[in-house]
């Protein structure tokens, strides 16, 4: 399977979400976002060193700090994040993609 369908796949189908109204899709997205950003915080803390993971977890778990902010330390202390987050992505859409791929 190739990356663009993996990335074009809606994720809602398998999840029985169809023909759901479009607060239930939206809040099924925020669910799907969420355990993505989780994966990916969980392999940027693995990552830092002491020091840099409690900053970390300071920076971007205080509701106080800015986008900015994060991106900036993001940029600097994990400069493949991007590449992290669409691996953690396309994980998650895979193991979705699983059971529609086997019928």
């Amino acid at each position: 399977m190739d990356l663009k369908t993996i990335l074009q796949f809606d994720i809602l189908g398998p999840l029985g979400l169809t023909n759901a109204s479009e607060d239930e899709k939206r809040e099924m997205l925020e669910k799907v976002s969420t355990i993505v950003l989780g994966e990916v915080a969980d392999r940027i803390k693995q990552r830092l060193n002491g020091g840099k993971q409690t900053e970390f977890e300071l920076l971007f778990g205080n509701r106080d700090s800015s986008e900015k902010e994060r991106m900036e330390f993001l940029r600097i202390n994990v400069p493949d994040f991007e590449d992290i987050a669409l691996e953690e992505t396309l994980r998650l859409k895979l193991e979705l993609m699983e059971p529609v791929r086997a019928a």
